[in-house]
């Protein structure tokens, strides 16, 4: 798992030796946001596939909100 402080603190190594931090910390921004977005849509795509229930089903989230 890739943590947001480990790859902050590589790229602060990278710009200590070579001085671009923009050009660093903008390659590290996207690397974050591709490794999230991918997460983000294999997690939805599993939520499709486990969800016994249908979705014309009538959801369960009623009752635990607490309505009755």
């Amino acid at each position: 798992m890739i943590a947001v402080f480990e790859l902050t603190r590589a790229a602060q190594h990278v710009v200590e030796r070579t001085l671009a931090s923009f050009e660093i910390f903008t390659v590290v921004g996207l690397l974050y946001f591709i490794v999230c977005f991918g997460a983000s849509g294999f997690g939805m795509r599993l939520e499709r596939r486990l969800d016994f229930a249908g979705r014309k089903s009538e959801t369960p989230w009623r009752y635990v909100i607490g309505e009755r």
